[in-house]
C-alpha cells in the first residue's frame, strides 16, 4: 500500500482493529478496499486533526484552497460493514475509469475529501468541475414541489430520452448560436468546458415540453413505437395481440397523431376516439358547430362519401371541396360539424387522415350518429 502523503503518523493496524483489507459486500462485491485508521480508535477513516495545513488545489477550479485542518470526519464504512456512497462512490469512478467529474456548484466542499480518498489510495484523481445551481422557474432551489425532478418521473410522463438529453444539456451550456435542437452526437462535436455558464440555470418544464414536442414531431416514426406501445396498452386501449396484428395501422395512427401532440401520454389522449365510441361532443363545440343548419350538410357529406368508393385522403379531400364550392362555404364550414362529428372534439389531426384511420363503415356511423343528436337538442329547444 502506498505510503500516505499526509503529516503525522498512522500505526499500524493490529488483531482487533479494523482489518485493512475488507471485502466490501453487495455494490463492491470482490473490490478490497484498504482502510487506514488509527490504533485504538473507532473504525472510520478519519481526516486527522493533527494533520498539519494542507493546501489542496483542484485542477478546474485553480482558485480555490482548502485548509485540511478544518474538514471534518469522513466516515467511511458504516455500522452494518456498508460502505457509505462518499467512499464508493471515489472507488467506483476508479474502477471505471472516470477521468472527468462535472457536479453542482453545491457539492465543491465535498471535494477536498474526495482529493484526500484518492491520494491514500495512490490513484490519480479525476479532473473534478463544478457547474451552475440548477433553480426553480421562481429562482428558489429545486424541489419536488416544482414538479417532476428524476428521468423516471419525465419518463413515465411520456417525455422521449432524446428531448429530455438535450433539455439537461442546454441547463448550463449552450452551443454558441441560436440552435435548441441537436442530437446527443452533435453535442459531443460541440461541447466545450469554458462555454459552460456561470449563472443559475433555471429549470423549465414548459420549455421541456415544447422540445418533447419537437422531437415527437421529427423522430423517425419506428425509434416512436415501441416507446409509446406501453402508453396505450396501459390505457387499456390495446393488447400486445392487437397491436402485433395491427402492426401497420397502428404506426399509421401515430405518423398522423404526433404532430400535434407534446408528449407520448399526449399521444394516446389524441387518439382514444381511434378506439372507443363518441359518448359525448365538445359543448363549446355544439354550441358553435351542431346548430339545425349542420343537418343538411352533414347529410350532403355523408351521402358523398358513401358514394365514395375509393375513400382516399385524395377523394375525401375532394368530395368536401366540392361540396364547398357548391354550396359557396368557406372548406372550415364544411370540416368543422364533420370533425366534431367523428371526434367529439373541435381540434384534431387533419380530418381527411381520421376519416381514413376510422375507415368508410366508422366515419358513416359516426356521421348518422351526430345527425341523430343534432336533432334531439334542437327539438328539445323548441
Amino acid at each position: 500500500m502506498k505510503t500516505a502523503i499526509y503529516p503525522g503518523s498512522f500505526d499500524p493496524i493490529t488483531s482487533g482493529h479494523l482489518n485493512i483489507i475488507r471485502r466490501a459486500s453487495n455494490i463492491f462485491d470482490r473490490l478490497i478496499v484498504c482502510v487506514m485508521v488509527n490504533a485504538g480508535k473507532n473504525p472510520m477513516f478519519t481526516l486527522e486533526e493533527r494533520v498539519e495545513l494542507i493546501r489542496r488545489v483542484t485542477k478546474d477550479l485553480p482558485n480555490v484552497e482548502v485548509d485540511c485542518s478544518t474538514l471534518d470526519d469522513n466516515v467511511l464504512i458504516k455500522a452494518d460493514g456498508l460502505p457509505t456512497y462518499n467512499f464508493a462512490n471515489v472507488i467506483d469512478d476508479h474502477l471505471m475509469g472516470i477521468n472527468c467529474v462535472m457536479r453542482g456548484i453545491e457539492y465543491l466542499s465535498s471535494t477536498p475529501k474526495y482529493n484526500l480518498l484518492y491520494d491514500a489510495f495512490g490513484w490519480e484523481p479525476p479532473a473534478f468541475g463544478q457547474m451552475s445551481m440548477r433553480l426553480a422557474a421562481d429562482r428558489s432551489k429545486l424541489s419536488k414541489r416544482h414538479g417532476a425532478t428524476s428521468v423516471e418521473e419525465f419518463r413515465s410522463q411520456g417525455f422521449t430520452a432524446s428531448a429530455i438529453v438535450n433539455y439537461l444539456t442546454l441547463l448550463g451550456w449552450g452551443p454558441g448560436d441560436e440552435r435548441e435542437i441537436f442530437s446527443l452526437n452533435e453535442t459531443v462535436e460541440l461541447f466545450e468546458l469554458n462555454q459552460m455558464s456561470k449563472k443559475a440555470a433555471i429549470y423549465d418544464t414548459k420549455k421541456l415540453t415544447w422540445m418533447n414536442g419537437q422531437y415527437l414531431s421529427s423522430m423517425p416514426l419506428e425509434d416512436i413505437i415501441p416507446e409509446v406501445k406501453s402508453f396505450f396498452i396501459n390505457a387499456d386501449l390495446v393488447d400486445e395481440a392487437w397491436l402485433e396484428a395491427n402492426a401497420e395501422y397502428f404506426a399509421q395512427l401515430i405518423d398522423t397523431v404526433r404532430v400535434r401532440v407534446k408528449t407520448l401520454a399526449e399521444i394516446v389522449d389524441a387518439s382514444t376516439y381511434f378506439f372507443q365510441d363518441i359518448e359525448a361532443y365538445d359543448e363549446k363545440g355544439v354550441s358553435k358547430h351542431f346548430k339545425p343548419e349542420a343537418i343538411e350538410l352533414l347529410t350532403d357529406c355523408m351521402n358523398a362519401l358513401a358514394a365514395d368508393e375509393e375513400f382516399s385522403l385524395a377523394s375525401t379531400e375532394a368530395i368536401y371541396n366540392d361540396i364547398s364550392a357548391k354550396k359557396e362555404i368557406a372548406l372550415g364550414k364544411v370540416i368543422h360539424p364533420t370533425r366534431l362529428a367523428l371526434t367529439g372534439r373541435t381540434v384534431s389531426p387533419g380530418m381527411f387522415d381520421v376519416m381514413v384511420l376510422l375507415g368508410k363503415e366508422r366515419t358513416l356511423a359516426r356521421m348518422q350518429k351526430a345527425i341523430e343528436y343534432i336533432k334531439l337538442v334542437n327539438s328539445s329547444d323548441c
